[in-house]
């Protein structure tokens, strides 16, 4: 796992936090029942870690340019209504920031935006991406997501990455593409994978598009409360 740690945040690599349909991957069980955290095996000091519900929203901003308009619509669809199913389960708020050009860092998981522009804070950055241009996405592998910066001391995600498979959004039907979406941002809120296959946030995605009772109790188990501007800006050890 890739770490960095930047004004008291911690950088956060990809984190096995992927979307696989067809092969194995490790998971994770929580005794509660609820979908673990994905920090679980990986970081245990940041266990338990989500977003804050703050007053202002979590933006999130997607970059379609490889896919043709229509697709590109009924994408940004389905992620609006992703989110508003883990806003039902979770209480936090999230808003559309819009289109963006974005470049893709594989050895860190970061999007950047092409124009330089920094990415705000409380932000979920997603593009699709062809696949024979990266060896992140293939024909099992279709999607990946993960939180990418963290408050340490507060155990706050404030960033998270999340990229899909072009070719796999153009041939997906509505089911399979709002399952693989509702799971990955899933990942990106802070779960990790669970053992039930039942549930959304399972290591083999179907075409569940409604979240259990485990998944609703997974994400509301890592909701911190908004402390905006208390946290040290201490660069961590």
């Amino acid at each position: 796992m890739h770490t960095g740690v930047v004004k008291g945040l911690l950088a956060v690599g990809v984190l096995a936090a992927l979307v696989l349909v067809g092969a194995p991957t490790s998971s994770a069980a929580d005794s509660t029942g609820a979908a673990p955290s994905i920090f679980a095996g990986h970081d245990e000091d940041l266990v338990g870690a989500g977003w804050a519900a703050c007053p202002s929203p979590i933006t999130w901003s997607v970059d379609v340019s490889s896919l043709d308009s229509r697709t590109a619509q009924v994408q940004i669809q389905h992620l609006a209504w992703a989110f508003d199913q883990w806003s039902r389960a979770s209480g936090l708020e999230f808003a559309f920031a819009g289109r963006t050009r974005m470049s893709f860092d594989e050895r860190s998981f970061t999007l950047r935006a092409r124009s330089g522009e920094r990415a705000p804070e409380r932000h979920i950055a997603i593009s699709y991406l062809p696949q024979r241009e990266y060896r992140t996405l293939n024909d099992t592998i279709v999607g990946m997501a993960s939180p990418s910066l963290v408050w340490r001391d507060r155990r706050e995600i404030t960033s998270a990455t999340a990229v899909f498979s072009r070719d796999y959004a153009v041939d997906a039907s509505l089911r399979e593409s709002r399952a693989l979406l509702l799971h990955e941002l899933g990942h990106a809120l802070g779960l990790g994978h669970s053992e039930d296959a039942g549930h959304v946030m399972h290591e083999f995605v179907q075409t569940r598009t409604s979240l259990t009772a485990s998944d609703i109790a997974g994400v509301q188990s890592l909701v911190t409360s908004c402390l905006a501007g208390t946290a040290t800006t201490t660069t961590l050890s």
